[in-house]
């Protein structure tokens, strides 16, 4: 069976091809195989991949490449509707200001209705395959909490075609116990015989403590006989984008792929950085100028917070954001994490913290060199300590430059206690580990999102 992330590639593909498909199919339809418009196949094909960026943006801005949140039908159909009306407004506004690309409305409608029926169908036919044979059938080594948690994120991942068949615990004792319904089917030393007798395709390894417990000879022998043998945090992390720290030890991140940092990645997404925050600091010139009369109209205080926070390799700089909060916020009450309806928060400043707004200044560490657009979010001196002696391998955060925005940021809801931060570095390790651009890329598409869509958390 193919992984989340390739079923997702598989996906774009599809509907990629598909645009540039649909709007020939619909120019037919409408006017006709013989039409003057057919036989310009350079322009059908430009129209094709100008209609293809946009429907493909709208997909993703409707989550229709998320596929774990794609199982229930009405959701489905109203992403798909959603992402439909978004690419159709977008082009007729681009029909409008770009006369040369225009294709009328009657072609329009043809190419949406063609485009939604394909997305619809090949999510649907995606399902349909994965809940047929050619799903995978899982069996988990262990019965502990480690095994647990990763079977739930395989529960509820069963309609995209994971099948998990049951736990191995060490003894024969607790055989027939239920977990997650499924239970416990049988011990390690069973574990030969339950892969034959249940046709198991993949058995994880879920054992936190690992001396002499481990039958490897049990697995040696169902990976001889073609049976997939994982580790399973290593099988939680690609499930999930993120890495599961509380069940990880320090041997998996020194042995395991990753958490390379390429030279020419770096400089690259430092090149970018450079750039794009110039071109963000005369781009956003006018939004910064009212924002800032914005605040300063609303209540008294300064525009601009400035607060001590942890960079790269731990060293501490100074962030500057436009203030969103009472400026005797922390008078009384010293560091506090910030809540999700906080008190202190103006009314200016729950619009710039739900539009990200207030971040914008960060334009100015980013071209200092304190900071990264994509990266994991500093945090004050006086949290990090905190939760570097509560958190396994928190400090691992620090080893990149903290960014503007992150993939923990547009994965996860606003950080306000320790089990937010908890959850918040496993996406934000899972980025150093796999750092790339095309992850930046994606994050900052995301974060986008939420900016136009005012889905600040």
């Amino acid at each position: 069976m193919l992984a989340r992330g390739r079923q997702s590639g598989l996906l774009f593909f599809w509907d990629a091809v598909s645009v540039v498909v649909a709007v020939p199919l619909a120019v037919a339809i409408r006017l006709g195989p013989g039409s003057d418009l057919m036989r310009d196949p350079v322009f059908l094909l430009a129209a094709g991949v100008v209609n293809a960026v946009v429907f493909l943006a709208a997909f993703h801005y409707s989550d229709l490449y998320e596929l774990r949140t794609l199982a229930q039908e009405k959701v489905l159909v109203a992403r798909v509707l959603r992402a439909l009306a978004v690419g159709t407004a977008v082009l007729a506004i681009l029909y409008y200001a770009v006369p040369e690309l225009r294709l009328g409305r009657g072609i329009l409608a043809l190419t949406a209705g063609l485009v939604a029926a394909w997305a619809y169908g090949s999510r649907e036919l995606l399902k349909l395959v994965s809940r047929s044979g050619l799903h995978e059938r899982i069996l988990i080594l262990g019965a502990g909490e480690p095994a647990v948690e990763v079977g739930r994120e395989i529960l509820v991942r069963r309609k995209l075609g994971y099948d998990l068949v049951g736990f191995l615990d060490q003894t024969r004792a607790r055989v027939g116990v239920s977990i997650l319904n499924p239970g416990i089917v049988g011990s390690y030393a069973d574990l030969v015989d339950v892969c034959k007798t249940r046709r198991i395709d993949r058995v994880l390894v879920c054992v936190k403590d690992r001396r002499g417990a481990i039958p490897f000879d049990q697995l040696l022998a169902a990976r001889t006989r073609g049976i997939d043998v994982e580790d399973g945090a290593s099988f939680s992390e690609r499930l999930t984008g993120r890495i599961p720290v509380r069940d990880i030890t320090p041997s998996w991140f020194i042995f395991g792929p990753g958490f390379r940092q390429p030279r020419l990645i770096l400089a690259a997404k430092r090149t970018i950085d450079v750039v794009t925050s110039v071109i963000g600091i005369i781009a956003t010139s006018p939004v910064l100028l009212l924002a800032a009369i914005a605040i300063k109209v609303e209540s008294p205080g300064p525009i601009f917070f400035t607060q001590e926070r942890v960079g790269r390799n731990g060293k501490n700089f100074r962030l500057v954001k436009f203030r969103s909060m009472r400026a005797d916020a922390e008078a009384k009450s010293g560091p506090v994490w910030a809540q999700k309806n906080d008190s202190r928060i103006t009314r200016v400043g729950n619009f710039i913290r739900k539009t990200r707004i207030d971040e914008l200044p960060q334009f100015w560490n980013v071209l200092c060199g304190d900071m990264s657009l994509v990266g994991p979010r500093p945090e004050r001196p006086f949290f990090v300590e905190q939760l570097s002696r509560n958190i396994p391998f928190y400090d691992m955060r620090h080893v990149v430059r903290p960014g503007c925005t992150g993939w923990a940021q547009v994965r996860w809801r606003y950080g306000a206690s320790e089990e937010d931060s908890m959850q918040k570095l496993q996406y934000d390790l899972y980025y150093i580990k796999h750092l790339s651009l095309r992850r930046d890329l994606l994050t900052m598409f995301d974060t986008l999102k939420v900016m136009v869509l005012g889905e600040g958390r």
